[in-house]
């Protein structure tokens, strides 16, 4: 991990949990193609395994980028959507 990147995440408010694949977890979950889809094709279009992009959402889910919906139709299912913040935090929104 970049040396930048572990020295500005406290200014950014994160604790160790959040890390630059992190980020790209949170990209893709607020690309409009995955949005409000579950883990399994996330972990498949960023190349890494499905137990990692799980645990990613728990730190985003952790600090309000990202929120977990039960899917109404498949209790076993989850959906995974960014926050206002996450957007904010991504540049893709404006105040959250």
């Amino acid at each position: 991990m970049s040396p930048l990147f572990v020295a500005l995440r406290p200014f950014l408010g994160f604790g160790e949990r959040f890390t630059v694949r992190s980020v790209l977890v949170l990209d893709a979950i607020a690309d409009p193609f995955y949005a409000g889809g579950s883990v399994g094709p996330i972990a498949e279009y960023l190349g890494i395994p499905v137990p990692s992009v799980t645990r990613h959402c728990d730190a985003l889910v952790e600090y309000d980028l990202v929120r977990r919906d039960q899917d109404p139709t498949d209790r076993r299912k989850v959906r995974l959507y960014a926050t206002d913040k996450g957007l904010h935090w991504l540049g893709l929104k404006g105040t959250p």
